[in-house]
């Protein structure tokens, strides 16, 4: 079921994930440029991001993440995790309105 998900179970070599991770990311302003700014903007549904807006919220995550991994380290312990207002971010940032 994991893997169904996208997730690895056991053991990962590390410099081939850093490997496939290279390549996504150069792969992804190629993908991204691929489509035309209608596609950008397209709201799958009401209530549902367009691409322009899941790629802000997945700078946002990583704005978020970096700063929990940061705390970690060192936070006593367990760490809880703080939520973020994911929907009000993507609202106040205007990505749908940002050029590209």
């Amino acid at each position: 079921m994991w893997q169904e998900q996208g997730f690895v179970q056991g053991d990962i070599d590390v410099k081939d994930a850093m490997k496939r991770l290279a390549v996504y990311l150069d792969e992804l302003a190629e993908r991204y440029y691929s489509f035309s700014s209608d596609e950008l903007i397209l709201k799958p549904a009401p209530g549902k991001w367009s691409k322009k807006e899941i790629l802000g919220h997945l700078i946002d995550s990583a704005i978020n993440n970096l700063k929990r991994f940061t705390e970690i380290q060192f936070s006593e312990q367990p760490y809880f995790i703080q939520s973020y207002k994911q929907n009000e971010l993507v609202l106040v940032n205007n990505y749908q309105q940002l050029p590209l």
